[in-house]
């Protein structure tokens, strides 16, 4: 299998090859348009096949007087004689005239701003030997088409031009949104700081958005007044109030051009987004789109488009606040979780509803998760029980019961075993397929559950039986805990609190603090050997949570009860063997399953001790929230975190830094709750 930064390279590449492909194609729509409208303009000037068959009007005035008039005969061919054409053929800069049996005898010189005025040529023509009676409708009418043809003559002229600057232009704008990845991008301007990134990309890609709607409006315009001035030249030699007998018709060949540039100028203003999305739709094909989403007590759900701050989407949630998130490992599904139902959610759709509900509990819900191919989903209720749901027909498989309200709920990597919180403190760990409780650990009278302490257990799967083993405890805030969650590398663990931050703790041996201190204690216990070579007996390393520790947590001794006595905790249960056992009777597990647990990262020597603290080390205290921090979420490299606060509003942090990346602001009541899966497996 390729490694991130490689596939991350081939998709960037292939985002880059759709955005030239776009850009070429779009130059390419601007030359056609503009090809079209440059016949528009000179049609009429040259005797050319082409051109001389390309005008705006023809007048067909050779049986100007009707049949009915007496004389109509003489009469035309009098009219002919001292002057009047047979017809008259109007462009854009001039018009033409000429006889049925010579053809065009004579045609005006060119002239900016041009408009026919038939009356005035005829009359001319006449000379004083006739007069025509014009109505006042009918002057109306040519005073209209007067003002018409200028602004006519004006749009063309500018939309050629535009549209030939478009050609050479459109090849070096700028995208009009960023690449949609929860980490940086070699399209990203690193040297605008991140919060400036939207609008700076908004700023350089607005004068090409309204250059090219400027386009497109200019030739549509233009195109709808010169069909309109037709139909007043027909409204006016048609009239019943004018007894002549002029016929008159467009030119099907300039009409037709017209239209077809305004469709490509359109088209080319439109290509953008279309564009965008279908490299989105490839992108998505080969990494699977990022999904993040927020919700809270405004009753909504948004998506947000995780580096430009966009909101993409937002889903109504009327029946209550949205308590938890979880996406699907296929990201096909969001769920919901409120009072007393989850609502699923169908991420792919446009449907605002969900695709289904369950309903069970009598509480509010406090947690959900899925199970690695999303057949079952787990949740957890302040009505003191635990749930297991079947997700293809909706109906509760499996229920479980604590003494108080349940806090949380999650699914052990084997998919076999879930490890549920109450409001008293007690942890329990349920069997699925045995449906018992095979481990419970119960807080001393003398513990503060409702506290800032953070306690570690290791759950260690021998071949026939599972061993819980205390690793460490420690005080991570000094207010209320909100959240606790491992980075998916478990290299590190998050924790959200009411003091309004969010703390790193490092979980890896080889973080460099963690390094540098584990050589200095092992620079301390040799200094500490007599010349016997035996270790002073005087020298005592610290305890952690009833395990001993000399900067890290011995995790490989076997639990025993005094272990246990010593800590905060009491177990209470059998350590009988927890082998992965799938939902259902009988039914064996796939090897997307198998996968799942025997891929799970594992610390086998326990995470590092801060010999000054007696605590894990702390790597980094994201502090910009004003409120409390309620959830957070890791992306997929363990690199960024995403946190909700009750001040409304969602951030992206970069762990290495600690700065913010982005803001995502949209809530109008706090927002309590995330979901992020930006992997590119299902998982």
């Amino acid at each position: 299998m390729a490694s991130p930064s490689l596939e991350k390279r081939a998709d960037t590449s292939r985002r880059h090859s759709t955005v030239i492909w776009h850009r070429v194609v779009r130059s390419l729509i601007y030359l056609l348009a503009w090809i079209f409208l440059l016949l528009v303009v000179i049609g009429n000037l040259a005797n050319k096949p082409v051109l001389r068959d390309t005008y705006f009007l023809y007048l067909d005035t050779a049986n100007i007087i009707p049949e009915s008039v007496p004389n109509s005969v003489f009469i035309n061919s009098a009219a002919r004689t001292i002057g009047l054409h047979d017809f008259y053929q109007v462009g854009l800069w001039d018009f033409c005239e000429g006889y049925d049996d010579a053809g065009i005898t004579h045609c005006s010189h060119p002239k900016s701003l041009y408009w026919f005025d038939p009356v005035s040529i005829m009359l001319n023509e006449l000379l004083a030997g006739a007069t025509v009676a014009i109505p006042t409708e009918v002057t109306n009418d040519l005073s209209i088409a007067r003002i018409a043809s200028h602004w006519m003559f004006g749009l063309f002229i500018t939309a050629t031009v535009l549209t030939f600057v478009a050609i050479f232009v459109t090849p070096f704008a700028t995208s009009r949104r960023p690449p949609q990845t929860v980490s940086s991008d070699e399209h990203v301007n690193e040297d605008i700081h991140p919060h400036r990134r939207p609008t700076f990309i908004f700023i350089r890609a607005l004068p090409m958005a309204i250059f090219t709607f400027l386009i497109a409006l200019f030739t549509i315009v233009a195109s709808a007044i010169a069909t309109v001035m037709f139909t007043i030249f027909a409204n006016v030699f048609m009239n019943n109030t004018v007894d002549l007998n002029i016929h008159a018709y467009l030119g099907k060949r300039m009409l037709a051009f017209m239209w077809i540039a305004s469709g490509l100028n359109l088209i080319a203003r439109a290509l953008p987004p279309i564009a965008h999305q279908r490299a989105s739709r490839q992108s998505a094909q080969k990494t699977m789109s990022v999904i993040l989403c927020t919700a809270g007590y405004d009753h909504t759900i948004r998506f947000w488009e995780a580096l430009s701050g966009i909101c993409s989407r937002t889903l109504q949630h009327g029946d209550s606040q949205v308590n938890r998130l979880c996406i699907t490992p296929d990201k096909r599904y969001l769920a919901a979780a409120g009072h007393m139902n989850v609502k699923l959610f169908d991420i792919k759709s446009s449907n605002p509803n969900p695709v289904m509900t369950f309903e069970g509990h009598t509480n509010n819900i406090t947690g959900v998760a899925f199970h690695c191919e999303g057949k079952w989903m787990v949740t957890s209720s302040e009505d003191g029980t635990v749930k297991v749901w079947d997700t293809r027909s909706g109906s509760l498989q499996r229920n479980y019961v604590h003494k108080a309200p349940v806090n949380d709920v999650v699914i052990h990597p084997n998919q076999g075993e879930l490890i549920s919180g109450d409001r008293a403190g007690t942890v329990r760990v349920w069997d699925l397929g045995e449906s018992v409780c095979t481990h419970q650990l119960i807080p001393e009278d003398d513990v503060a559950v409702s506290s800032g302490n953070v306690y570690i257990w290791r759950m260690i799967q021998d071949t026939e039986v599972t061993r819980i083993v205390p690793v460490a405890t420690f005080l991570a805030h000094k207010d209320y805990l909100t959240r606790v969650l491992l980075s998916p590398d478990v290299k590190h663990l998050a924790t959200c609190s009411a003091d309004h931050t969010a703390k790193i703790w490092n979980l890896d041996q080889s973080y460099p603090p963690a390094v540098a201190a584990a050589a200095a204690a092992a620079s301390s216990q040799t200094n500490g050997h007599g010349t016997n070579g035996t270790a002073n007996k005087n020298s005592n390393p610290p305890t952690i949570n009833g395990v001993s520790s000399n900067g890290t947590a011995s995790a490989n001794r076997t639990t025993t009860s005094t272990d246990m006595a010593a800590s905060d905790f009491s177990m209470v249960g059998s350590n009988q063997s927890l082998n992965p056992i799938p939902l259902l009777p009988g039914q064996q597990p796939s090897q997307q399953q198998q996968q799942q647990q025997n891929s799970f990262p594992t610390q086998p020597d326990g995470p590092p001790i801060d010999p000054s603290t007696g605590t894990l080390f702390l790597e980094t205290t994201l502090s910009g929230h004003q409120r409390w921090v309620w959830d957070c979420a890791f992306s997929a490299d363990s690199a960024y975190l995403v946190t909700v606060s009750s001040d409304h509003y969602a951030r992206l942090w970069e762990l290495a830094s600690g700065t913010i990346i982005r803001q995502y602001s949209g809530h109008h009541r706090g927002s309590v709750c995330v979901a992020l899966n930006d992997y590119s497996e299902p998982r």
